[in-house]
């Protein structure tokens, strides 16, 4: 249940142009290196699948040319066999030369070629900062490719209570702390969101697409920003 917050206010004297926070909700066994330099491009950072069948792959990198995606996983009922690893389409975002418009627009039609996946991309220059939103699971959000407008806004699995109320949260943190002069309260403000354990049940969405877990305290656990599950071996990276 992975939750990512995204604020690209243009600030001005000495307040900060992007701010993300995010979880990266995963099983406790499945192995992955942290956030560093890649070592085939030195030119991007981020953390690193090493599953075998997405090896090499990630969830969210950035690149020294102001290139940077995050993907977010669909929850849906249906999955398809034999799919191709969606972890790739963050590191092709930030290794490849073609723009955010030109990359995205070449994904459309992918539904039978990728299990649901939500891809964010932000592409920033001295001059601008652009965000671009894809979805091959249209379910959720409207046109499947979207330039976001919006300056504040998070994105989840789906589109649950967890997820517009942190972004509440995010952005009255945003508001107070998105300058240098408050860098130490702003971080310690953001994990203090990305470690919100309030549950936010009933949620019709989370329990129509949970039905596994039927009125579950796992079901309930997933509708918070924070999820652990010791049982299941399971919790969130941030």
């Amino acid at each position: 249940m992975c939750v990512i917050f995204i604020s690209s206010v243009q600030h001005i004297d000495g307040g900060y142009r992007l701010i993300v926070a995010s979880n990266r909700d995963e099983y406790y066994n499945r192995q992955t290196l942290p956030a560093n330099y890649w070592a085939e491009d030195q030119d991007v950072i981020g953390g690193r699948d090493l599953t075998t069948s997405n090896e090499g792959g990630t969830w969210l990198a950035l690149n020294i040319r102001g290139k940077f995606a995050a993907l977010l996983n669909v929850f849906e009922l249906d999955e398809i066999p034999n799919a191709k690893s969606r972890g790739q389409l963050v590191k092709n975002f930030v290794k490849g030369n073609s723009s955010a418009l030109e990359y995205l627009q070449e994904l459309q039609g992918s539904q039978n070629v990728y299990n649901g996946f939500k891809l964010i991309t932000i592409t920033m220059s001295k001059l601008s900062l652009e965000t671009h939103f894809f979805t091959n699971f249209v379910q959720d959000e409207g046109p499947p490719l979207k330039h976001l407008q919006k300056y504040v806004q998070g994105f989840g699995n789906g589109p649950f209570l967890k997820v517009a109320e942190g972004e509440k949260r995010f952005n009255d943190i945003v508001k107070k702390y998105g300058h240098s002069h408050y860098r130490d309260t702003l971080i310690k403000e953001l994990l203090g969101v990305l470690k919100w354990d309030k549950l936010h049940y009933p949620d019709e969405e989370l329990i129509k697409r949970t039905p596994k877990f039927p009125g579950t305290d796992n079901q309930k656990k997933f509708s918070s920003v924070f999820v652990e599950m010791p049982t299941r071996q399971y919790e969130h990276t941030q």
